[in-house]
């Protein structure tokens, strides 16, 4: 069997140490302890029915600190690379860190970098004397096993015939491991498939913007959104998916991938990328201007601070962006939020009782429509007219 070192064990990590598990030996590292010993004692924090039910029982992944001495087949590299604002570019230091002692520990190991990354930063890690390939990750919230089993597509990156044997081989691995075996690949150059990535986000990103602005037309000229939607989705060019109205998009991949495809742009002509970034902060300030005219001197309740339904993750959540635009409007919100451990947020009061929380508001903002709200839909402020992500 193959021989597997995950490092980095977030969302993405765990991702590739289930995928991989039943068919190589998997190795997985992680620098939060915390992190590493929840794994090993099997607490994932998932929130995926599916998966779970597919899967059962799922084993306990033991989890490391600290790089161990063996000599796996495929180091895989899934550390966070956030969005700098300072330097308009992934922060890629704890990556450019591994990356070096990796290299330096695992000489014959293909590396392989999951993580996001600014176009062309394979190819200048390669230029550096390091042999590495890029496969990109697809995943969603709340959809791992469809993700992970039956992904849209497969593509590693390399830059060398030398790495191409190395890429052919990883892709088997892959193969070998998903349920959907006629599954599309793609073998690229490094900078192509890091590419794919960014684009691929940003025409998300554009199309969640693009019904957003249909649905901005309709809130200011009275029309029905969902008719329009509908209408316009009947067109099979188009489709009925991913065009559901939200506060705007958010969540940890959309923000920060649009940003920095933007800044590879450098002097290449561009309008429609910063155009979805601009239109999306545009879809925030047109929500808080409604909430605020409409409920003038009322108390408003929001339910969850994420912008999906049953997501853990406030990361770039637009629910947080609009709070500040409402406390700039001096609107008195009440939050309920049910994980959170405080009782406050960003200055404004948490309730964990959900009775509770409806009888004190006078509106209640959601972003996404669940079971829980039906019995109240008629104070409930939301632009989610489809009732689903």
């Amino acid at each position: 069997m193959s021989k597997v070192l995950i490092v980095g064990i977030g969302y993405v990590g765990l991702a590739q140490a289930l995928l991989f598990r039943e068919k190589a030996d998997v190795y997985c590292v992680d620098a939060s302890k915390e992190r590493a010993d929840s794994l090993s004692n099997g607490n994932y924090r998932l929130n995926d029915s599916l998966f779970l039910s597919r899967f059962g029982t799922i084993p306990k992944i033991e989890t490391l600190t600290s790089l161990p001495k063996i000599n796996p087949d495929f180091v895989l590299l899934c550390l966070p690379t956030d969005y700098d604002e300072q330097t308009r570019s992934f922060d890629t230091k704890a990556l450019d860190e591994e990356i070096k002692k990796c290299s330096k520990m695992y000489p014959n190991s293909s590396i392989v970098i999951k993580s996001t990354v600014p176009i062309g930063y394979t190819l200048s890690k390669k230029k550096e004397g390091m042999s590495l390939l890029f496969s990109p990750e697809f995943l969603r919230e709340n959809t791992l096993y469809e993700d992970v089993m039956k992904p849209s597509r497969l593509i590693v990156g390399y830059d060398d015939e030398k790495d191409k044997e190395k890429a052919k081989a990883y892709m088997d691995l892959i193969l070998n491991c998903v349920e959907d075996k006629n599954v599309r690949t793609i073998l690229s150059s490094s900078m192509e498939a890091e590419a794919i990535k960014l684009f691929s986000n940003e025409y998300l990103a554009m199309r969640v913007a693009y019904f957003n602005e249909l649905d901005n037309f309709a809130l200011k000229k009275g029309l029905n959104s969902k008719t329009l939607i509908e209408g316009v989705s009947l067109d099979p060019r188009i489709g009925d998916f991913y065009n559901n109205p939200s506060f705007g998009y958010g969540g940890y991949c959309l923000p920060k991938d649009t940003k920095a495809l933007l800044s590879c742009y450098g002097d290449i002509p561009e309008d429609l990328i910063s155009a979805t970034i601009l239109a999306n902060e545009h879809r925030k300030q047109t929500i808080a201007e409604d909430i605020a005219k409409r409920y003038k001197g009322k108390t408003v309740g929001f339910y969850r601070l994420s912008g999906k339904k049953d997501s853990p993750n406030f990361r770039s959540s637009p629910m947080v962006d609009l709070l500040f635009l409402l406390k700039e409007k001096n609107v008195d919100v009440i939050i309920y939020e049910p994980i959170a451990r405080e009782d406050s947020f960003k200055g404004y009061p948490l309730v964990d009782d959900f009775q509770r929380f409806v009888d004190s508001v006078d509106v209640i903002v959601a972003s996404r429509i669940d079971e829980r709200l039906n019995p109240y839909l008629n104070k409930v402020y939301t632009r989610d007219v489809s009732h689903r992500d």
